[in-house]
């Protein structure tokens, strides 16, 4: 088969951050071949790390390859933890000319990555200082007064972290300052948030870098003047964010369309979207001109992240004057986003549920304490992202590579993006995906010394989501598997599985493909993709060493990939989400849409139309029956 180009679009703050990591993540293969990666000129790129002769061949007009990858965040608005300075061994004597560092930023979400200098990346930090990227801040505070205590001085706060004329000044003038710190960073474009492409190791073409400029103007006449920025309202995003009403939209469009007349025969997109705000709605706008310019067949596949909500906001009686709209902002964003991107027969809608995946790892690992007590590394937004990442370029790694480790092997896709969409989902009405991980997966277990690939198959059946003595498990990303597969509520309808590293094991039990096809005649379903590689998952030096496994192993620099599995499922069993957001909905349309016309931009014929969609949706996934559909294999 020949190569066919994959575009990557990413929209929205921590969609970003999942891009980078899946950057960083790609093999030696995809940036030597042109599914992935393309040429540019080095001058025409940022955001790589480049040693000095790498520098220098940068401001020549030298090609370098680059990800062909679209990004669109508003950093101005992230809950990221923003970049820091490293700090210097003079940092007391310079502390008057270090940047600000605001010290709620070391109780915001998400990570803290540090920045060292201009011209210069994290990537050039020692081990120690890379022992886990949500940490970093953390570390970084630690570290400084460990310093301070080694010379003698006990102040509780370390002088980077104080103002010089702070005890000269009162309360009211700390609180002043505080108040003009949050000003300047909300409304500030040029501020020192993270810019996640800059993390990127090949680096970005630097016409494919766009930032969505702040929209209180825009909120303040939509929405009345006294509101905030609106970005996390999906309704906002489908208004405002579209080519003829914001220029960053439309730059995004032109970006897009030239990375469609540079592929010669285009295979497809992926999608990463924060579907639960404002960027959401961008994706509908963006995704219609697209298919429009490309073609309505062209196969498009969203990973469509949903994260949850700060404490203080879900408290039930929270002090925050906002908290019960956010809360509704919340549940309608997950309808509008179910029913808008899941629409076109060419998407496949794949909802990532962070604010589940505690329960289903703490599930998945509930015979290990050790490993239940370890999952501090979901309050790591790099962590997440990561996992996000690993998914999604696991479950489309067949549309670039086999995944042999042999040079002299046959290379090139194993099957293209629409052969996947059409395994994923057979039947159109049916238009929501479920993904499920198994990471990290123990291919080579020394209580199996054979090395056969059917034993590990068998210690990994699909959909278990819950580990049985000496096996692992699939843990679900979407929403909880309630349901056998032998059961009408249950039914799989079409699935794809990637097994990264498992390649590598015999054939001694049964021949490959046999081995395959039995693996699957549990969920009896025809629509089955399976593939297997050599090649594990890499590791990159962005990957976070609080995440999946242990510290020490991923310092010792010994480990250069980890296996991983992805299963992408189509079943029955997503009705209980679809009902979730149904239920959910109904109720605060029915007491509360009001509130919420306005800001949106939607009338009651609108949210009636949507919520009707959304029912209609969990009607067709809705098989109460629990009685087996038949042992002969029947699959109409």
């Amino acid at each position: 088969m020949t190569e066919r180009e994959v575009v990557t679009l990413a929209l929205g703050n921590y969609a970003s951050l999942v891009a980078a990591q899946w950057a960083n993540g790609t093999t030696v293969y995809d940036r030597a071949h042109n599914t992935l990666y393309t040429e540019r000129r080095g001058c025409a790129v940022r955001g790589s790390v480049m040693n000095d002769q790498q520098n220098q061949m940068m401001m020549s007009s030298d090609f370098v390859r680059v990800p062909r990858l679209v990004l669109l965040d508003a950093p101005h608005s992230t809950r990221l933890k923003r970049t820091r300075h490293v700090v210097s061994d003079n940092a007391c004597e310079d502390v008057g000319s270090e940047h600000e560092v605001d010290d709620a930023d070391e109780n915001s979400d998400g990570c803290g990555l540090e920045e060292e200098s201009i011209g210069k990346n994290i990537y050039t930090r020692s081990a120690a200082e890379r022992s886990g990227a949500a940490s970093t801040g953390e570390q970084h505070f630690n570290n400084i007064a460990y310093d301070e205590e080694s010379s003698g001085q006990q102040d509780a706060t370390p002088p980077l972290f104080r103002d010089p004329e702070a005890t000269k000044a009162s309360s009211f003038s700390e609180r002043q300052s505080s108040f003009r710190k949050i000003k300047k960073e909300l409304f500030c474009e040029e501020d020192s948030l993270v810019p996640w492409w800059q993390y990127i190791h090949g680096g970005v073409c630097e016409d494919s870098l766009h930032v969505l400029h702040p929209l209180h103007r825009i909120a303040a006449t939509s929405a009345g003047i006294n509101e905030v920025p609106l970005l996390h309202n999906f309704g906002f995003g489908v208004t405002h964010l579209r080519s003829s009403v914001s220029g960053d939209v439309a730059d995004v469009m032109n970006s897009i369309r030239r990375q469609l007349e540079d592929a010669d025969s285009l295979q497809g997109l992926q999608c990463f979207v924060d579907s639960g705000s404002a960027f959401g709605g961008a994706a509908c706008n963006i995704m219609e001109e697209l298919w429009e310019d490309a073609g309505p067949k062209t196969p498009v596949t969203f990973f469509s992240c949903f994260q949850p909500l700060p404490e203080e906001i879900l408290a039930q009686h929270s002090d925050v004057d906002f908290a019960d709209r956010r809360r509704d902002e919340a549940c309608l964003n997950r309808l509008l986003a179910t029913t808008s991107l899941s629409r076109h027969d060419s998407s496949v809608y794949i909802p990532l549920e962070l604010k589940q995946w505690h329960d289903s790892f703490a599930a998945a690992l509930a015979t290990d304490a050790n490993s239940v007590a370890a999952l501090s590394w979901l309050q790591n937004d790099v962590a997440t992202a990561q996992l996000i990442a690993t998914v999604a370029d696991s479950a489309l790694y067949g549309t670039r590579d086999k995944g042999f480790l042999d040079s002299s092997s046959e290379h090139g896709p194993a099957f293209y993006m629409q052969d996947w969409q059409a395994t994923i989902r057979p039947i159109k009405h049916l238009r929501v995906a479920a993904a499920l991980v198994s990471i990290p997966m123990w291919v080579h277990d020394a209580r199996c010394p054979r090395g056969d690939l059917w034993e590990f198959l068998e210690r990994h059946p699909l959909l278990q989501t819950r580990p049985e003595s000496n096996g692992g498990c699939f843990v679900p990303l979407t929403h909880t598997l309630t349901h056998g597969p032998q059961t009408d509520a249950g039914r799989v309808l079409g699935h794809a599985v990637t097994l990264r590293g498992a390649g590598q094991l015999s054939d001694l039990t049964y021949p490959r493909q046999e081995a395959l096809l039995r693996y699957a005649l549990p969920l009896r379903s025809a629509n089955y993709l399976p593939l297997v590689t050599e090649n594990s998952y890499p590791i990159s030096s962005t990957f976070p060493h609080d995440f999946v496994l242990p510290k020490e192993l991923l310092l010792s620099g010994a480990l250069q990939g980890i296996d991983a599995g992805s299963h992408i499922v189509s079943t029955y069993d997503s009705v209980s989400m679809l009902k979730s957001i149904a239920d959910e909905s109904q109720k605060i349309l029915r007491h509360r849409r009001h509130l919420h016309e306005s800001s949106y931009g939607m009338d009651y014929d609108e949210w009636k139309e949507a919520l009707e969609e959304v029912l209609g949706m969990r009607d067709d996934y809705h098989h109460p029956g629990d009685e087996d559909y038949g042992g002969d294999g029947d699959d109409d």
